[in-house]
């Protein structure tokens, strides 16, 4: 049996919470083990939310908790998230290098990265001996799912508080370099591009 973190978007919300509930009707089959699920939503900002059975933010994580998606939940909606390709307003596209090279991303960044702003996803922990049940429940309700190995997973959620780490010490140097070495001009032509930026956003 594969034991994998799936990730199932769509572009309606009603229909991530209609997968997890067959997603649920399958585990009750025996076709699939069903450990955890949970429904997240991609805020216009950029923002993780985790969603409740009627839809409303749940904000304690409660029925998650120890739980490899609780887990996941929880670093995708918190800082590391926006490090990992979450971030949207004037610094989407600054938070990550553009030329950073494709084979070094991790399988947490091309998770936060598969859902879109405005999107809906489930994310759920499965023992599957096929993918033919999960992958016809997602595709009944025009969704797209991709599976992660969950060692694979745990692997990175389990380094994620270093990488944090490691990244707040590399911001905090390099805004300190940043204002010593600052000067007038590009000061001011750095605010006139997030200025530019802004109405961008604002106008879109």
């Amino acid at each position: 049996m594969d034991e994998n973190v799936i990730v199932t978007t769509f572009s309606e919300d009603s229909s991530a919470y209609e997968a997890l509930a067959r997603l649920k009707e399958l585990a009750a089959d025996d076709q699939i083990d069903l450990r955890d699920g949970a429904v997240v939503q991609r805020a216009q900002d950029g923002t993780l939310h985790m969603r409740d059975d009627a839809g409303n933010e749940d904000e304690g994580l409660a029925t998650l908790t120890g739980g490899t998606i609780g887990l996941l939940v929880g670093i995708l909606a918190g800082p590391l998230g926006v490090l990992l390709g979450g971030a949207f307003g004037l610094l989407a596209g600054a938070i990550v290098d553009a030329e950073d090279d494709e084979e070094t991303e991790s399988v947490l960044e091309h998770i936060s990265r598969s859902i879109a702003s405005g999107e809906t996803a489930v994310l759920a922990d499965v023992g599957e001996s096929a993918p033919v049940a999960v992958d016809a429940v997602v595709a009944a309700l025009n969704g797209n799912v991709t599976r992660y190995a969950r060692k694979d997973v745990e692997a990175e959620i389990a380094g994620a508080e270093e990488a944090a780490h490691k990244a707040r010490v590399k911001a905090r140097k390099e805004l300190h370099h940043q204002r010593r070495e600052a000067t007038l001009e590009k000061v001011q032509a750095k605010l006139r591009e997030l200025r530019e930026r802004l109405a961008h956003l604002v106008h879109h």
